[in-house]
């Protein structure tokens, strides 16, 4: 189990050799981008020892366009989770 606080508006990750602060608008990110089925893609970036833009990287293939949007702007009823669509 990794120890974790909150600090203010941070939640302090501690890990062995270091520690990273993530900020509570960084917790609630995530990355969408359109699979080549016509799916939205839902990234939800839990790696805690790459920044955002790293996990944005490594997460999304190349060649799509990925969007950062944040967990309240993804519908919480499944139900047609299939015929999602994003329009920025």
């Amino acid at each position: 189990m990794v120890p974790v606080m909150l600090i203010g508006n941070y939640v302090v990750v501690s890990f062995t050799d270091f520690k990273i602060m993530l900020n509570e608008t960084e917790l609630k990110t995530r990355f969408i981008y359109e699979q080549d089925d016509g799916r939205i893609a839902i990234v939800v970036p839990v790696d805690k020892t790459l920044s955002l833009d790293q996990i944005k990287i490594k997460s999304v293939p190349n060649g799509k366009t990925a969007y950062t949007v944040t967990a309240d702007d993804i519908p919480t009823d499944r139900t047609f989770r299939d015929a999602w669509t994003y329009t920025p």
